[in-house]
Formats: C-alpha cells, structure tokens, sequence
C-alpha cells in the first residue's frame, strides 16, 4: 500500500491531471463494484422498497399520493425504471370505469418475492448503486479540490465507498443514495464555487453561482435534510462575497490611504455580489417548486393520499371519491325539494373539514375510556372514510322530522348526526386534555338520541350548534354555506364554545388521530377554528350503496401555488406528527400520566397500551428508532429484513415508520373493519384508510391478475442497517479534532494580536467547510421532535470522511500513514460483510460482528 500511494504521489508530481482522474476512477469502481455484488441477494422487497417502489408504481399509473418526502427522488426512481430498465407494471381494472380501480398486478408488499412479479429489480436497485458511487466519487474530488494531496484524497472517498450503511442503503431502492449524492455534489460545487471566486477561472462566477444553486435544488427537492447543504453553500458564498468586497476596498484606498477607485465601480462590484447571492438563495427554490409542478402534472388520477388536498383539487383528479360523491344542486332535483343553489340543506349528507389541522371531523363506535356512559369518540381524520358523514338536521320541533329545503346559513341552528351511528356531536362539560391544548377547553363526543338520555347526559342545547359565516377573500360575510368555498366556525348553544381540532394526535388507544375539542369563550378567535364543507350528498333515506340524487360536483382546480403551500404544510404536519412509535403512549396525555385512564384501558383497549415497561422490554431487540447522541459513533443498527427464519425466533419485520401513520387493520373499529380499502396500493405504506370506497370488491388480486411464476426456493437472507466504525467514529473524530484545531488557531491570533496573513482566507474555509457542514447535517435533529432512524446521519458522513481527509494530511509525517489507514477502513468492511450481503446461518453466528449492544444480531 505504501509502494502504491508513492507511486501516486510522483504521478502527481508529474502529470496531476492524469492522477486525479486515475484517482476518481479507482474511488468509482471500488464503490460500484462492492454496491453491485450479489446485488439480488435480498429477492424479495426489502425495509423502505415497499413504499419508494409503490411510489415509483403510482407515478407509472398516473395516481396521486401523499408522501413526507418531496417528488424529485421518487421521480427520479420511476424514470430510471421505466425509461432505463423498461419496467411497465401491468394495470387491472378491478371496477370497469372506476379510475381509482387501476391497480397493477403487483404491488411492493413488504416481503413479498420479486421473482414473478415482472419487476426487473436488479436493474431497479442499480440506480441507487449508481448514486452511491458517485456519491463517493464526489467526496474524494472535493478533497482534491480542497487542496487535499492524492493519498488523503483517497481515504476519504474510500471511507464513504466502503461505509456498511452506504453500501447497504446503495442496494436498495430508497431515497438516500441520492440525498448523499446531491449533498457530496452540492460540497464539490461549493467549494469549486469558493476557489473560482478567489482564483478567477473560468467558467465565471455566474455560472459557477448558477451550478451551485442547481445542485442544491436538487438536494432540497429529494429530502428536506438538503437544507443543510443549501445553508452551508449560502453560508461560504457570503464569506467569500464579503472576501471579495473586503480586498476591493483594500486595493481602491492605494499607498496613501485614498481611494482611488471611484463609487461606480464599487456599487456595480457590490450589484454583482448581491446577485450572485440572490442567485444562490433563489435558485434551489426554483427547482424546488419545478419539482412538484412535475409532480402535479404526472398525477391526474385519484389515489391513495388524494385526501390530503384541498376538495377543489381533489375533485378535479379523475375518479375521485369527492367528485363522484358530492353535489351541487345548480337546479332542482326532481323527487326532492331541495332547493337550487350550493348549499347544504336540512338532511345533507356533509364531511366537514377543519382549515388549520386539516382533519375531517370523525366518529366511531369507540368510547373515550374515562367517560361513563354511551360516549362514542370524535377525532379529527384526514382520510376519507363513510365514519366522516354527518347529516345536517335543522332545529326541528319536539319530535318532528326537520323539514326538508331548509338551507344551511349564516345563524343556523344545527344538529349534526353521524350517519353511520346516528350518534349526535355534543360538547360536554368535562375538560379534555392534551398536549397543545388550552385550559377550558371541553371534550366533544357523540352521544345517542333523546331516547338513549342526551337531556340528562349532557343537558338541553349541548348538541346544538350555531354557524357563523366568516368572511371571504374580499373580506364581505357569505349569504349562505357553499360546498369549498365558505368558511364557518360552528358555536355551542348550551356552553357557547367554538369546535375546534388539533394538529396534533390523540394517543394509540384512539387510533393515533386528531383532538377535536370546543374551544371555550376567549380562548380562541373564529376564524382559527374555521371549517368548510367538503362531500355534500343530499339524503333522503337511499339503499345501503345506491347513488344519492344530485348532480356531479364541478369544481375548478386550484392554482398552483394554493397546491404547492397546501401539501408543503401538510408535509410538515405530517413530519411532526412522526413521533416514536415504541414510546408513544409515554406522554402527558398518555395513560401512564392518567392512572384513571389506564384502568378503563385494561378494560376496553387493553392491547393498545404501550407503557415505559413496555417499550423498555423490547428495546434491546426490536427497536428500530434511534437517538442522535447514538449515531456519530455507530452505536446502533436496525434490521431491515424479516429475521425469522427456520433457525431463529421471529422479532417480527423491521420496517421503515418514516412516513404517515396507516392504521393497523386489527386495531380498527368494527365499523371500519369492512370498509379497509381493497385497493392493494392502500395496505401499507404511505397509504390512507381513504379509499374506503364502498364501491370496491372483496379484497385479494384481481381475478384476472396474472399468476405469478414458480417460485425458486431461497435462503433466508438477513440483513443489518449501521455504519462502520471508520467512517462513522472515525469521520466524528477527525471532524473534533481539526474543529479544534482551527479553534486554537485563531485563539492564538487573536492572543498575539497578530491579523492572519494575506490569502489565509481561502486556506481556512476548505476544512472549516467540512466541520461546518458535518454540524449542520447533524445539530439540527436534536431539536428535531419527530421519531428518527440510524440513516438520517448518512448526509454527515461526507463531511466526516472530508475531514478525515484533512486531519490525514495535517499529521502526515508524524501519524500513522495513510495506506495503513486504509488497510483497517478495508478490513473492517472485509469482516462485516455479511451485515449487507447477507447472514444466512444462524444469527448467533454473527454475534462476534457485533460493535455494541445497540448492533441487535
């Protein structure tokens, strides 16, 4: 080895462009080579396979989804499949002229075989190997370019080349390897950015400015974790503009102190570094929203997650629930007296959705646990379901039927029953509690009729409800309640509180959805708890599943900027909705706070408890979440794999749980039981309860879908997600010591009064750059409350590993040399090979592999 980086040490010397392009091509082929072998050895879809291989399915289908992530990555994954690997999935009509029916014949299960499934997987996977290589590609031109001499530059790409949970996650058809890819390029454009601009090449700076903004786009356009390159490159473009103006004014005061230069030249040098800024600040924003202008324009077709939208745009998709099942009665309807016009009327079937939380309001035969008495639960829910349907019954006289025509407006007096219970929504007395929630604020719940004792529950005026119609755009209140167009608050008769919804979720035991509460006097403004209608369907007591009189929604869809702001915030609510899974329960609204509710649990739910003994039981072999203080050293690893097998005890899948919450069918009421999606696009994933049509069939392949082939009997394959020591610990120490380093010297400038010497800024932003962006790529996420995974470090690896790279050549001489560096990076992927291969005896064989506990073999 040493012979080796001498050898490449005098090519250098001598012909430097033949030895750094000799260089990046060893990185390359190294990195391709151990990505690309066995690179089927898992045949069947691995960990987050499942949701980024059904995404890349929906694109092909045309289908909208709802996804935490932004488009470009899963855009990118489908056209790999479909333009360079030839995948077209084939579609099943399960319901002839139903849109929402086209499935395809396979659809990404977790765990289920490729084999037969007509999914050119290999090729697939090789995008993800592709972007993995040059991922580390990149970080070993960007020491070259850092100034780096050829022998650091080469551990440092080879520290990311031969990293396990690059590797791993580089097999598989998941987002990171780009995000790595992005991150290691918009590093490379950055600091080739800084040295165009104290150098003076070419290309110019405008065109280095526009590359670096492009890459940065394209970072920030796969995961929101690509802010931290976009800071980062923000952060050394200022300086080196401030560099540049700083050596401006130096060279315009001349010997004598005056300037020379006159203010003309010195505001167009500022102009131009102010554009250059503007650039670099504007220009990722604009490939951002290019993405989801793509996005928008490929997905026509009602899908899973459509709910999420506004219901203009979800009735402009076709086949959608909303657009098939709404009305506008623009004429009478003949048989029905309602009256023409949009709104709603005494027996309209309605879904009202909540415009802060986004939630449509809920219910379900569950009783909230801590009441006594017929109290059914009523939640916020973003998805359709039929348990979304309220009839809207006028103020009706003492036993009467509420007269038909009735229309909705400003000063109605309303009930609303749920439609499949018949229960009444009713505010109670009673506080209700949780996190975000105000003092005073009263549960809501439905209650039966007056035959079943409301009076006496709840007391007279409790499930009455008056509508308060809240001005428009232009500022003028609404004459009557308009399906999407009106905004409304709904205020209490008996307690004079406005209903009102949380964005953020309930507990396990109530299926993890929102808080709806009523809002007590003073405690909130009308227009914070605004509602809307959505599906408006006029009921007149039609057959179980019969169409309902009226004519087809015809909506306009929003523009795209209303659509751009409204799945960006539903993104970030979703985002912070994300908490950990194995210590939910655990909080202040949680029963282990309420010991009154964890009685009426272990009576009702008692298999949604999820108590600290609990979570602290399993965490030793199942946990896949992890902590950011566990990460810079690779204490932890998850499985990714099943890891049950003829020669192991079953712990059960380890998932991904990065992505929205999807109910667990078991965990259902009984009323949503029946009504699960039978779409296969809807069983997991990113998928929603919503599509809860009642059009659909029984569940289970389509009768014409295609049998798959005969199976060949494979080895049970485990694998492992964590990172090397070398690159991990080694990256995290190599970044401690070189911040320490810079640290003491400019403590030591600054003690000897002494200004650092000309030019030294352009030697000192090249390792700053690594130290800064490894703590920008990793600081954050301790303030980050959302549940996270032992990946969310990947990004900072290429700092570590650049760093390193710098610490290696300022302890040339008196450390270790680089060859024997690479020797134990080398070795120590040689021994833990198996952990991304895959471990096919028993487990117990592996455990010598283990760096810690926190590594579950």
């Amino acid at each position: 080895m040493g012979a080796l980086e001498g050898g490449l040490v005098g090519l250098g010397r001598r012909w430097p462009r033949l030895a750094d392009a000799l260089l990046l091509a060893a990185v390359l082929l190294l990195a391709a080579g151990v990505r690309l072998w066995r690179l089927g050895a898992s045949g069947v879809v691995t960990w987050d396979e499942a949701h980024f291989g059904k995404f890349a399915l929906y694109y092909a289908l045309g289908r909208f989804h709802f996804d935490v992530h932004p488009p470009l990555g899963k855009m990118l994954l489908y056209a790999w499949a479909t333009r360079v690997c030839g995948w077209a999935p084939v579609a099943l009509d399960r319901h002839p002229g139903e849109a929402w029916s086209r499935v395809a014949a396979f659809e990404f299960a977790s765990n289920a075989p490729y084999q037969g499934s007509g999914v050119p997987i290999e090729c697939f996977r090789s995008a993800s190997v592709l972007a993995g290589a040059l991922g580390a590609t990149s970080v070993a031109a960007t020491a070259r370019l850092s100034g780096l001499a050829h022998g650091p530059s080469a551990l440092a790409g080879l520290l990311v080349a031969l990293d396990l949970a690059n590797v791993q996650l580089s097999r598989l058809v998941v987002l990171d390897p780009l995000l790595f890819l992005f991150t290691g390029l918009s590093l490379l454009a950055t600091v080739w950015y800084a040295n165009g601009r104290m150098a003076r090449p070419r290309p110019g700076p405008w065109a280095r400015a526009l590359i670096l903004a492009l890459v940065n786009g394209l970072a920030l356009s796969v995961k929101w974790v690509g802010l931290g390159a976009y800071g980062l490159s923000g952060l050394v473009g200022l300086g080196v503009g401030l560099a540049r103006l700083r050596g401006a004014l130096a060279c315009g005061a001349g010997r004598t102190g005056r300037r020379r230069a006159g203010p003309r030249p010195l505001a167009r040098r500022l102009a131009r570094e102010l554009g250059l800024l503007a650039l670099q600040a504007a220009g990722p924003w604009a490939v951002y929203c290019a993405s989801f202008a793509w996005h928008f324009r490929v997905l026509g077709t009602s899908g899973p997650g459509d709910s999420i939208m506004p219901a203009d745009f979800q009735a402009a998709l076709a086949g959608n629930y909303l657009a098939t099942h709404s009305t506008r009665w623009d004429a009478p309807v003949r048989g029905h007296p309602g009256p023409p016009g949009a709104s709603p009327a005494a027996r309209s079937m309605v879904t009202l959705r909540h415009a802060a939380s986004g939630g449509l309001l809920h219910s379900h035969r569950d009783r909230w646990p801590d009441l006594p008495g017929p109290h059914q639960q009523v939640t916020g829910y973003q998805f359709h379901d039929v348990n979304n349907h309220w009839l809207v019954a006028a103020l009706p006289g003492p036993g009467a039927r509420p007269p038909a025509g009735a229309s909705l407006g400003p000063g109605s007096v309303v009930r609303l029953e749920h439609r499949a219970t018949g229960a009444r929504l009713t505010a109670l007395a009673a506080a209700t509690a949780g996190p975000g929630l105000q003092p005073g604020h009263l549960r809501v719940s439905a209650l039966p009729g007056p035959g079943a004792g409301l009076a006496a529950e709840a007391g007279f005026g409790a499930d009455l409800w008056e509508v308060i119609a809240l001005p428009g755009p232009r500022g003028s209140a609404p004459l009557d309640i308009r399906p999407l167009d009106t905004r409304f608050a709904l205020r209490n008769r008996r307690h004079r509180c406005l209903l009102g919804a949380s964005t953020l979720s309930l507990p396990k035991w109530a299926f993890e959805q929102k808080y709806v509460f009523c809002a007590a006097p003073g405690t909130a403004a009308e227009s914070a708890e605004a509602w809307s209608v959505e599906m408006h369907r006029f009921e007149d007591d039609p057959p179980p599943g019969g169409p309902l009189p009226g004519q087809p929604l015809a909506a306009r869809p929003p523009g795209f900027w209303r659509s751009f702001v409204h799945l960006n915030r539903a993104m970030a609510r979703a985002n912070a909705d994300m908490t950990d899974p194995q210590t939910a329960g655990t909080s202040a609204a949680g029963p282990d706070a309420q010991p009154g509710l964890r009685r009426a649990l272990e009576q009702v739910h008692p298999d949604m408890l999820d108590g600290p003994r609990m979570v602290h039981a399993r965490r030793d072999r199942t946990r896949i979440t992890s902590r950011p203080a566990e990460w810079p050293l690779g204490l932890h690893a998850i499985r990714i794999t099943h890891w049950a097998g003829p020669d192991a005890e079953d712990d059960g899948p380890e998932d991904d749980h990065d992505h929205p919450h999807q109910e667990d069918p078991q965990h259902l009421p009984p009323e949503h039981a029946g009504l699960l999606p039978t779409d296969p696009a809807d069983e997991t994933g990113d998928s929603d309860i919503a599509a809860t049509r009642p059009l659909a069939g029984p569940a289970g392949p389509a009768p014409d879908a295609p049998a798959p082939g005969p199976a060949a009997k494979q080895a049970h394959v485990r694998l492992m997600l964590g990172g090397s020591l070398a690159c991990w610990a080694g990256g995290t120490m190599a970044v401690a010591l070189l911040a320490g380093a810079l640290l003491a010297g400019a403590l030591a400038d600054a003690r000897l009064g002494r200004a650092p010497p000309g030019g030294a800024y352009a030697r000192l932003y090249r390792p700053a750059v690594a130290v800064i962006g490894w703590l920008a790529h990793y600081l954050p996420f301790w303030a980050v409350g959302r549940v996270m995974y032992v990946h969310h470090f990947l990004p900072a690896t290429a700092f570590g590993a650049l760093a390193a790279g710098h610490v290696a050549q300022l302890l040339q001489g008196t450390g270790p040399p680089v060859g024997h560096l690479a020797i134990l990076a080398a070795g120590e992927f040689l021994l833990r090979r198996a952990t991304v291969y895959g471990m096919t005896g028993h487990p117990d064989g592996y455990l010598a592999l283990r760096w810690t506990d926190g590594w579950p073999f």
